[in-house]
């Protein structure tokens, strides 16, 4: 049966999709869209590869959500409500507000109610150190949370959709700095692991949805930076880790966006099983599907 042959392909590392599963999945892919989510979910094979995207984005098995990602989303949800308060000139920024907000949308994320102080506690240890360290950059004028699936953003074949957390506009020079915020640890250099190679791929893929899209047609990007919300193990909130983007890179990048986009499309997944499942193993991927 199809749960069957979902069960096996789930366990063997390697997809192969038979003629009944890929009539199912058909019209799911008429209307699919490529996230930046979705390119890392397919890479990474730690904690991802082609079959759990499979699994998780065009299957739609349901997934509970982990502890960390949803104290994530409570943090993000709390700096966006932070920005647009103050883009509508509503308030100074009182710290008391900031950390009541972070506990009510805390409080409606799926952590185990034994677990809930723990991660409240440490919401508000970073968003105390983290708004104070950061007051000049909250009272510039951004835009928070901007979502791209009605921009029509192609890249070759490929259809492009993501959200970037905080989009920072020069009008006049018509620029924009992307800005990611992240609730993980904080890095102070670009190192050679799969987590920074992710993030590394979302800023250039928020550049190239910002460079297709209607809205920001004329714009170019000056600066795109993680913004590292927690502080190091010594208290300190690091400066952001700011990406230079780079032509070779950008070439690659874009060659791999549309080789996956084209192996989704075709329903024709690479076999991950002889990679491991470290940096290395990645890059190796990576590079068999840009050639």
């Amino acid at each position: 049966t199809t749960m069957q042959n979902v069960d096996i392909m789930w366990h063997s590392r390697h997809v192969k999709l038979d003629a009944e599963l890929k009539d199912l999945l058909k019209p799911r892919l008429a209307n699919y869209q490529m996230s930046p989510t979705h390119l890392n979910t397919f890479i990474d094979m730690e904690y991802g590869g082609p079959e759990v995207f499979l699994l998780q984005t065009l299957l739609r098995f349901p997934q509970a959500p982990g502890e960390d990602g949803e104290f994530g989303n409570a943090i993000h949800e709390t700096l966006d409500w932070i920005q647009r308060r103050l883009e509508n000139g509503e308030w100074r920024m009182e710290i008391a507000t900031v950390l009541k907000k972070f506990d009510e949308r805390l409080a409606k994320r799926y952590i185990p109610l034994d677990r809930m102080d723990d991660f409240k506690d440490r919401g508000h240890y970073a968003l105390k150190s983290y708004v104070t360290a950061r007051k000049e950059m909250f009272n510039k004028t951004a835009k928070s949370e901007v979502d791209f699936r009605k921009e029509g953003v192609l890249l070759g074949n490929a259809h492009l959709v993501g959200k970037i957390d905080r989009l920072e506009i020069d009008k006049e020079n018509k620029t924009v700095n992307i800005v990611d915020f992240k609730t993980s640890k904080p890095h102070e250099k670009w190192d050679r692991s799969v987590k920074l190679l992710k993030y590394k791929q979302q800023l250039y893929f928020y550049k190239f949805l910002i460079e297709g899209s209607h809205t920001w047609q004329g714009y170019k990007v000056a600066e795109a930076r993680l913004e590292f919300v927690e502080p190091t193990p010594e208290g300190k909130i690091l400066p952001p880790l700011t990406i230079e983007f780079d032509v070779e890179e950008e070439k690659e990048m874009k060659a791999l966006i549309q080789s996956v986009w084209d192996k989704i499309k075709d329903l024709d997944l690479p076999d991950v099983s002889g990679y491991s499942d470290d940096y290395r193993g990645v890059q190796q991927l990576i590079s068999s599907l840009i050639e």
